[in-house]
């Protein structure tokens, strides 16, 4: 689970592969993590991921911390999100990667998985409002993926700065992915050019389009196996 060495691609895939030049604008990326071809996303982490070694019916933490990191890292790139029905509520096929011609015991989509991945389902919803929320997250000029500053990317962790761009929303947001097994800590800019406020829209518990709480200073710690999105408390 821990992604070493794929910093620059994921930096990459945050910007829906954008080129300057307008030769790949962002609506030419489709972002996704599972699909109906191949494994769910939850099969595959399942099968990958090392965890307590639960069944594919278990909210396993472990499981639940990397879908959630996942799904922030998809939800808030440029280019157009896309999702396999029933992905936000850890959909299983029981580890069948090609269940085209599978019985329904397999294929069926199964609902009562709602009450069991509803902390994961709620918290697909609180990062889809962020998206509507935030105008830069869809822009399809290619703008807002220019004006992305990268903050970091190394050590399995990747964070970056994006402007706002209408009125009333936050003059920056901070996005940070950690993909590491334990807490990494980012020191930001101390040059008075960064705020030293942010509002916590998402962690690794909870994701809102409404500030939940905030976290002040220049070092900003990001729980492992994680996503970070802060809001600046100035507005465009």
């Amino acid at each position: 689970s821990g992604a070493k060495g794929l910093e620059e691609q994921v930096k990459s895939a945050i910007r829906a592969h954008w080129e300057a030049d307008g030769s790949m604008p962002p609506t030419r990326t489709i972002t996704y993590v599972s699909s109906h071809d191949n494994h769910t996303l939850w099969d595959k982490l399942t099968l990958t991921v090392d965890s307590d070694g639960s069944g594919f019916d278990q909210p396993e933490m472990i499981r639940i911390a990397v879908n959630k990191l996942a799904a922030a890292m998809v939800i808030t790139s440029q280019g157009i999100p896309f999702f396999q029905s029933g992905e936000e509520f850890a959909r299983t096929k029981y580890g069948d990667g090609n269940s085209y011609n599978s019985d329904s015991h397999v294929n069926d989509i199964s609902w009562s998985r709602l009450e069991v991945f509803g902390e994961l389902n709620d918290y697909y919803k609180g990062l889809l409002e962020i998206r509507r929320a935030f105008s830069p997250f869809t822009d399809e000029t290619g703008r807002a993926a220019g004006s992305i500053r990268f903050l970091v990317a190394e050590d399995q962790v990747v964070g970056y700065a994006i402007p706002g761009k209408k009125a009333g929303e936050p003059r920056w947001m901070l996005l940070f992915f950690n993909a590491a097994g334990e807490e990494r800590e980012i020191e930001l800019l101390k040059d008075g050019s960064s705020p030293v406020s942010w509002n916590v829209l998402a962690d690794e518990s909870k994701a809102s389009a409404k500030p939940f709480r905030t976290i002040t200073g220049t070092a900003i710690k990001i729980h492992e196996r994680s996503a970070l999105i802060l809001a600046s408390e100035a507005t465009v």
